[in-house]
């Protein structure tokens, strides 16, 4: 079977639903399929997945797919994006001159996004989404909370398509070359950006008595005028005995050390199509404590500690019942590690784009 992917990407930084269809192409192409991967741009976090698989990006002119018709590709697999009809309505093209089928991915249907994030989107942002799912064959969406809100969002879409889910995988490949250090340290990770569903106000949280001698290692995943307030924080931490150590747009392999070696994570976002950092700190037996949104708790079950995003005094109380239960993620990790992997990843893909045929 030929895959083809088509997907914007940046070229510097971090995107995580771009880096998810990168994830997935490696992982179909680790499983055997023939699969090639057309974008816009080389990014540099393709740089710490060359490793694991023989899969080449071609940079081509997205806009205009005409030169690339291939009729041997038999699926391809869309990577939305908001606001971006146009280019939706090219992909699509593309997708029929190849005569092939259409697999949308699905990371949130605005039905479900603004049902739960505190700041709401124009449903029309979707509107390139809504073209290609009439044209679909599989929509695929990242957890089982996603599928649900897709099926009653995409009602337009062909006799016969598919609605279903995958669970995303992060690079335990990468993961697994990170040593593990004999203890852990006193450092709690705060991993956030400064997009206002993300509650990355939810430091505050940290600021507890019980949290004297602890260190708080802020990752950022993107850069913004907020050095002023992250000052404030750093002088209202150390009235408590709390350390703050701040890092921007870390990668990957870093994050993993991090993580190895922490304590806990809080992860305070108000809303995620499924939310990385529980699931990468969980897989490096660190104990987790995060917003209680329906994706994280499908599939971190019990082995995390929950809060409501918007209470402070509940976030609190969840990092410290983290710490004080470090055999939760443990005990549940040969389970998380089957959601975690790369290849248990494609072989779901696998499976399901070959019951197309």
């Amino acid at each position: 079977m030929k895959i083809r992917f088509l997907s914007k990407m940046p070229k510097a930084g971090i995107s995580g639903g771009r880096l998810l269809a990168l994830m997935m192409a490696v992982s179909l192409r680790r499983c055997g399929e023939d699969v090639d991967f057309l974008t816009d741009e080389h990014p540099d976090m393709f740089g710490e997945l060359t490793a694991y698989s023989d899969l080449k990006l071609q940079k081509v002119n997205l806009n205009n797919l005409s030169n690339q018709a291939d009729r041997s590709v038999d699926i391809v697999v869309i990577i939305p994006h908001l606001k971006e009809i146009d280019l939706m309505g090219e992909f699509v093209r593309h997708a029929i001159e190849c005569r092939a089928k259409i697999v949308l991915l699905n990371f949130e249907s605005p039905n479900w996004y603004n049902s739960l994030s505190p700041v709401k989107r124009d449903p029309k942002e979707w509107a390139g989404w809504d073209l290609a799912s009439e044209y679909s064959s599989y929509i695929a969406s990242i957890s089982m909370t996603g599928n649900q809100f897709a099926k009653e969002h995409y009602l337009t879409v062909p006799a016969g398509c598919v609605f279903d889910f995958f669970y995303p995988s992060i690079n335990t490949l990468l993961a697994d070359e990170v040593p593990t250090p004999a203890h852990k340290t006193n450092e709690i990770v705060f991993l956030s950006r400064y997009d206002q569903h993300k509650g990355f106000d939810l430091i505050e949280s940290l600021n507890i008595p019980e949290l004297a001698g602890y260190r708080v290692c802020m990752i950022i995943g993107n850069e913004s005028g907020k050095a002023q307030q992250l000052e404030i924080w750093r002088d209202k931490l150390q009235k408590n005995g709390i350390g703050l150590d701040i890092h921007y747009s870390i990668d990957s392999r870093t994050k993993f050390e991090i993580l190895k070696r922490a304590s806990a994570l809080l992860f305070t976002s108000k809303f995620e199509g499924f939310g990385y950092p529980p699931l990468e700190a969980a897989y490096c037996l660190t104990p987790v404590a995060c917003s209680d949104l329906p994706v994280i708790r499908e599939y971190g079950g019990d082995a995390f500690e929950y809060g409501e995003p918007d209470d402070i005094t509940s976030m609190s109380s969840a990092i410290v019942r983290a710490l004080a239960a470090p055999d939760k993620v443990r005990s549940a990790h040969n389970r998380l590690a089957g959601i975690a992997g790369i290849d248990p990843m494609g072989k779901t893909l696998q499976r399901q784009f070959h019951a197309l045929f």
